[in-house]
């Protein structure tokens, strides 16, 4: 128990750098415009998510209780 309270902690706070260094999670969608017989039209979206700081700030105070927790158990 005690291992995987430590791995749930080190990836909240992973997120939460990664959410602090990264403002936005860009991501590429594709669409079929038309197709006639064999020829496809594709276009590509480029779209963003964005990532709260605020969140992140969450996230990273998560892991470090995760790590707390972790440290005083016995098991």
């Amino acid at each position: 128990m005690r291992y995987l309270l430590i791995i749930i902690g080190i990836l909240f706070i992973g997120f939460g750098i990664f959410g602090l260094a990264h403002e936005y999670y860009p991501y590429k969608t594709e669409t079929n415009v038309a197709k006639i017989g064999p020829i496809e039209l594709e276009t590509e979206h480029s779209k963003y998510i964005y990532i709260s700081p605020l969140l992140s700030g969450i996230s990273i105070t998560a892991g470090i209780l995760f790590l707390v927790v972790a440290r005083q158990s016995k098991s």
